[in-house]
């Protein structure tokens, strides 16, 4: 195996010593080149290749990726074959239009028995040619009348990297990327170019949200097998847009108060300035976002090391990694956490983590320093947030202050239960509402359900107009007496004009039976708008209909085919039924440096009471039944007080 030639060697120190933070020491590409084992031959082609002076710019750049390549990895998934026949399977379900796509697929992914993913490092796998081509056509796309505020350190974090994330590299995509989208986001008016890239995901065009496998899709397995996660979608678009010079990144959050996380694209001015981000969660403008769920922290995933990451082998966490940017201010007002730690457990660490309740668990999202004077300090957190300050000890959370929340305004509040006083608490929710679903209670008050006995309606009586008093704000369902002089045949369901017609389900019963009947509708329905009408039929409260617009006075119902004795009428708006439910089993517990249970109890009605429940404390409701959406919350004013309104 040949070794670098010691004129070029002298170069690349040279150049390195002079570049901007584009680049890396010294020291950084020995490293690579060493890790590389048999592939050092390859990234030493690449180094060869521009170490003449005409190409020192080129040449900057391949030492930006190669300095910078020695953690990057990505999974292969084995054996092939199997996989391949997965793909195969998916395309087909899609092209077909098979029913029930989810469950044939994942039957089909647990037919092939273990799949296994190995992890390979770029360092040893990439091969000159390749890295070579990408350098070529990154180069070819900037500047562009789309990216010519960019700098060379933007240019080389957004445009040039050959990876997002840790997708597999896929041979010749940016070369079939560019050559098939060049020509038309030159002919495209700028305001629409951002638009144009968003309508590429495979998301956008039959694919299908899934995730097999807990690993990033190489590009040519999302084209093969038209299947992707939040994440494979995000890496898809960025690799089409990067190939026409967008300067891209994809961008994440772990949700606050919450569940799961959300990865997405981001377009960006420069590392430090974002020119738009997802459509579906963000708006208004970057910096003073408002946003679908509240955030604390917002990362970028860099090409390039980043300094900021702090290592803990006590914890496995995307902290560690080497390539995250916290880019949290650029999306939403922040605050910066200083404080002193009032445990004594503080002294005895070194690093201190910034948690969030996410998934039913406490969450990092920030690593910091402990200094000598047990001090903290996290920058640029999201506010109308509660967070725990830990350490972590054998896998296992430490809590080294009292639990905190920031306000809209960013003030600090610490909770310190007393034990001596207590309360009694009636619970309506176990999470909070969001806002989306603040319209529903509006056309819920503007609608009526009617009875005739003529099938246009022609005369009706109006039997029940949704009140205010019918709890619709939490969205629970509501049983109403009837107390009706005749009987009647046809039985509807209507809103008024520009209101939209939703609704999660409806019956009426006679004498306690449920009655049958076939279902109608307005004029003003497609036939495309029937089969998911019947969902408000469907005895599924999480199931709802929504009428395509609000345009007209829409209406739907039931024909029973003759008369009927109508006794009790049965609504239930659209919601997420995170209501307390009558029948199922709720536990609640309270926050004292660890979960302490309060005992659990079947619920009754649409509430909950608990006695003997600590003042102040940060308490949290689980539906032992069912669901997995649950949010903390405190008890004050004699109700639930939620962090924030989700919006």
């Amino acid at each position: 195996m040949s070794a670098i030639n010691p004129c070029i060697f002298t170069i690349i120190v040279a150049l390195l010593l002079s570049l901007s933070s584009c680049s890396e020491p010294s020291k950084e590409i020995g490293q690579a080149l060493k890790l590389a084992g048999e592939n050092k031959a390859e990234l030493q082609k690449v180094i060869d290749h521009y170490q003449a002076p005409k190409d020192s710019l080129k040449l900057k750049a391949a030492l930006f990726l190669i300095g910078n390549m020695d953690s990057h990895y990505y999974k292969t998934i084995a054996p092939r074959e199997k996989w391949e026949r997965v793909l195969r399977a998916s395309d087909s379900l899609i092209k077909n239009k098979i029913p029930d796509y989810k469950k044939k697929i994942k039957d089909m992914f647990y037919s092939q028995g273990n799949l296994i993913a190995s992890p390979r490092l770029d360092v040893q796998t990439i091969k000159a040619k390749d890295l070579i081509t990408n350098i070529e056509l990154a180069f070819k796309v900037w500047p562009q009348p789309w990216n010519d505020f960019l700098d060379f350190d933007g240019f080389c974090n957004f445009i040039l990297p050959y990876r997002s994330k840790n997708e597999p590299f896929t041979k010749n995509f940016r070369t079939q990327s560019h050559n098939e989208l060049f020509e038309l986001i030159s002919n495209t008016n700028s305001k629409d170019i951002l638009t144009t890239i968003d309508r590429l995901s495979p998301l956008e065009n039959g694919g299908r949200l899934i995730k097999l496998f807990p690993t990033d899709l190489a590009i040519s397995d999302i084209e093969k097998g038209k299947m992707a996660d939040c994440i494979d979608a995000t890496n898809y678009v960025i690799a089409k847009g990067r190939a026409v010079g967008i300067p891209m990144a994809m961008d994440f959050t772990f949700w606050a108060n919450g569940r799961s996380s959300h990865y997405w694209n981001a377009f960006l001015y420069s590392k430090d300035s974002l020119q738009r981000a997802d459509s579906m969660f963000f708006w208004g403008s970057p910096g003073t976002y408002k946003t679908r769920n509240k955030v604390a922290k917002i990362y970028r995933f860099m090409y390039s090391k980043q300094d900021q990451n702090i290592k803990n082998k006590e914890i496995n966490t995307f902290l560690n990694s080497p390539y995250i940017q916290d880019v949290t201010s650029q999306y939403i007002k922040t605050t910066n956490i200083k404080l002193t730690l009032n445990k004594n457990e503080g002294k005895k660490y070194t690093k201190a983590y910034l948690c969030i309740f996410n998934d039913r668990k406490w969450t990092p999202i920030a690593v910091t320093k402990i200094n000598n004077e047990n001090k903290v300090s996290f920058p640029d957190v999201g506010r109308e947030n509660i967070f725990v300050i830990a350490a972590y000890r054998n896998h296992r959370i430490i809590p080294l202050h009292d639990i905190l929340s920031l306000d809209k305004t960013g003030n600090i509040q610490t909770y310190i239960i007393d034990n001596n006083k207590t309360e009694s608490v009636i619970l309506k929710r176990k999470a909070n509402k969001s806002k989306s679903l603040d319209w529903v209670t509006s056309s819920m008050l503007h609608s009526s359900f009617e009875v005739s006995n003529h099938s246009n309606f022609k005369e009706y009586q109006t039997i029940y107009k949704p009140q205010p008093g019918d709890d619709l704000n939490n969205g629970r369902p509501i049983k109403v007496t009837l107390n009706l002089d005749h009987s009647f045949r046809y039985f509807r369901f209507k809103t008024e004009i520009k209101d939209w017609l939703t609704l999660a389900e409806m019956a009426v019963y006679s004498k306690g039976k449920k009655i049958e009947g076939k279902v109608i509708y307005s004029k003003h329905f497609k036939a495309e708008n029937i089969k998911p009408m019947l969902k408000i039929f469907d005895e599924d409260l999480l199931t709802f209909y929504t009428a395509p617009n609000a345009k007209h006075s829409y209406w739907v119902g039931l024909d029973f085919g003759k008369r009927k004795e109508l006794n009790e009428l049965f609504y239930a708006p659209r919601s997420d039924v995170n209501y307390v439910k009558p029948n199922d089993v709720y536990e609640l517990f309270y926050w004292n440096d660890a979960w302490v249970s309060l005992g659990s109890k079947v619920a009754k009605e649409y509430f909950i009471k608990y006695d003997n429940v600590p003042k102040g404390a940060i308490l949290w409701l689980r539906n032992l039944s069912e669901g997995i959406e649950e949010d903390l919350f405190v008890y004050k004013n004699n109700k639930q007080s939620f962090w924030y309104s989700k919006n």
